[in-house]
């Protein structure tokens, strides 16, 4: 396994920050803390202790000034904890590598996971490979999109964007990479062969029955990026930013602590970050940024600023999404969406009570209820109005399959 540098956080909360625009539409006075929640809403850990949480920050942190991992006397359960922490918030892979590089030993019980990581980034490197062929092959375009661009990790998918113009051919030509359907319908479409990562497919931007971002946008934002010794076409740092932001809120529900330092570093990066909440706003989405800029500044002060021991993966709590949403300009939930949309609420709410509970390994263990949960959660954000491409494309690909 390769090893990392050895830039770390000075502990300080140094470097550039998020800004929180204070624009608000109405109710402008009712501001609250949200980092004061419960821990099952993702807020403030208390009577706990922060040296774990500490640990992996300093290790991790892409924008802190070099300094020394701690050499000699690191508590067995310290390490432990920021292990844990590291593993849940997809910072394993560059939080060993740095500990690795630091002059440690491996712990014994963490050999079968860091082969594992080995593994995962040469099924990425494969699945990367064979997209570049396909490209290649059919004259096709892609995106690699929602990938973390500052921090070195393993991902558990490979997300790519595709015009719907393109996507039956692209994806024709990949399966005859060897790759085949795992889900196919308009809210998941993920293909998979043995030895390599599966890919999920994205040919809209699409929650709650509109398009955060367009094609024509994100092909304009193209730039190349390194991912694990592989050259890919991915995003410049304000597409990135803002489609990674519409997939936190309205997608995943949660922030984890790569998300979140990711999140920082891409606005440190760009070149006119002022500008992200005006391309916001031409997608009709500007109150939703405020929002948003709001908890990430609220974030970034109790992490860097106040040293609170945030809880990551940081959730977002219900009223948090329901507000987002009543910003949207111009949009109106039918019956059938705000249904859905409150039983998507309440299946995530189920699904990080499972995480936190442990019955999430469970879950992954078995097949069968690994596949009826996520047919469960396809079927819940289909009906509220997510896609990642449209039916048309979906029935031309069926047809072509």
């Amino acid at each position: 396994m390769p090893r990392c540098g050895r830039q770390v956080l000075s502990g300080r909360g140094s470097g550039p920050g998020f800004c929180a625009d204070r624009r608000k539409r109405g109710g402008g006075g009712r501001r609250r803390d949200h980092l004061e929640q419960s821990h099952a809403e993702g807020g403030t850990i208390r009577d706990v202790n922060t040296l774990p949480f500490q640990l992996v920050l300093s290790a991790v942190e892409p924008l802190g000034e070099s300094s020394s991992f701690l050499e000699d006397g690191l508590d067995k359960q310290v390490l432990n904890d920021a292990i844990r922490i590291a593993w849940k918030n997809g910072l394993y892979y560059a939080f060993l590598k740095r500990y690795l590089d630091s002059g440690h030993r491996l712990p014994p019980h963490e050999h079968s996971r860091w082969e594992a990581q080995y593994h995962g980034i040469v099924g990425l490197q494969a699945s990367l490979d064979a997209l570049a062929d396909t490209s290649q092959s059919v004259g096709i375009e892609f995106l690699v999109i929602k990938n973390i661009q500052t921090i070195e990790h393993v991902p558990r998918d490979l997300d790519i964007f595709v015009r719907d113009s393109d996507r039956g051919a692209f994806l024709e030509r990949l399966r005859s990479e060897g790759f085949e359907f795992v889900y196919n319908d308009g809210s998941e479409i993920s293909l998979a062969r043995p030895g390599s990562m599966r890919v999920d497919v994205y040919s809209r931007i699409h929650y709650l029955g509109r398009d955060f971002l367009d094609e024509a946008y994100l092909f304009r934002s193209r730039a190349a990026t390194r991912l694990h010794q592989r050259e890919v076409p991915g995003l410049e740092p304000e597409a990135a930013f803002l489609l990674n932001s519409a997939h936190a809120m309205f997608g995943h529900g949660a922030v984890t602590l790569l998300d979140f330092l990711d999140f920082r570093s891409l606005q440190a990066r760009a070149t006119t970050p002022h500008r992200f909440r005006g391309r916001a706003a031409s997608f009709d989405w500007a109150g939703v940024y405020d929002l948003w800029s709001q908890r990430l500044a609220e974030l970034q002060a109790g992490v860097l600023g106040q040293r609170i021991p945030v809880a990551f993966p940081h959730h977002l709590e219900s009223r948090f999404v329901l507000d987002a949403i009543s910003r949207l300009d111009g949009h109106v939930l039918g019956l059938r969406e705000r249904a859905a949309l409150r039983l998507s609420l309440l299946w995530d709410r189920l699904l990080f009570a499972a995480e936190s509970s442990g019955v999430e390994e469970a879950l992954r263990s078995s097949a069968v209820a690994r596949s009826l949960a996520n047919s469960a959660g396809h079927r819940i954000r289909f009906m509220r109005g997510d896609r990642k491409s449209t039916l048309r494309a979906l029935k031309r690909v069926r047809e072509e399959t």
